[in-house]
């Protein structure tokens, strides 16, 4: 989905005015509208921006049947505000919400689906946050496979595959702290080694992939005692010290 000016509220509010309720193209200015609200409540941080963009997105469902092609894009744009509202004020039922939206939102989406593996990711992440809360390992188990499906659908050169591969290691590395499986801490080492090998020194992310490497390597040296895993640790690390912005 495109950046749009956050001052672009204004013109998609004269917009939606022009289409009224039976308008087929309603839900579409609501969506627009909903975008632009939230994009609003990002770089400025009123609420009422981020209430009123959860509104329109809900209008804009109602317009829609069950099997319009761009449902899946609206339970997604809702799903992101609800998610941004439970990240800011930690209510549990906006994060139900998120899930269940995301969840039939893929349900809609063809395997070949361009934005299926985004919409996976999106998903797993939020079940993943689930469990971090509420130990369902159902969660944790469902989360892992969508990142990996999501991960299938980002081959080489994938612009996201890092993403996929860093996303995928943190969740295995839930698996081993909660269920000492040391198979999940062995390959979620090689995905963050992997994520790795396709960042570079300029890329802002690098750092986070630094630091979760050596994080991942140290817990393995204080349960295997390797200290080659000690040493490519504080290497890491030293790293990741050293892309720390002033």
């Amino acid at each position: 989905m495109k950046k749009q000016d956050p001052e672009k509220a204004g013109p998609n509010r004269e917009a939606l005015k022009l289409r009224p309720p039976l308008d087929p193209d309603r839900a579409a200015s609501l969506n627009d509208l909903a975008f632009a609200l939230s994009t609003r409540f990002e770089q400025k941080g009123d609420f009422k921006d981020l209430e009123e963009s959860i509104q329109c997105d809900r209008e804009a469902l109602e317009l829609v049947p069950a099997l319009h092609p761009k449902r899946s894009q609206l339970l997604n744009s809702l799903a992101a505000s609800i998610s941004t509202r439970f990240e800011e004020k930690g209510d549990f039922n906006d994060l139900e919400e998120s899930i269940q939206c995301r969840r039939e939102a893929l349900k809609l989406m063809p395997p070949l689906d361009p934005h299926r593996s985004s919409s996976l990711n999106n998903f797993a992440n939020a079940l993943l946050t689930r469990f971090q809360h509420k130990r369902y390992f159902g969660d944790l188990d469902a989360s892992i496979r969508c990142f990996q499906e999501a991960l299938a659908l980002r081959p080489p050169p994938h612009p996201n595959r890092a993403l996929s591969l860093y996303n995928l290691a943190i969740a295995l590395e839930e698996r081993f702290t909660h269920t000492r499986d040391f198979e999940a801490l062995d390959e979620s080492i090689r995905y963050h080694r992997e994520a790795l090998e396709l960042s570079s020194a300029a890329q802002p992310d690098r750092r986070h992939s630094l630091n979760a490497l050596g994080n991942a390597l140290s817990t393995r040296f204080h349960k295997k005692g390797d200290i080659k895993d000690l040493d490519e640790s504080i290497q890491c690390k030293r790293e990741a010290l050293e892309l720390r912005p002033t």
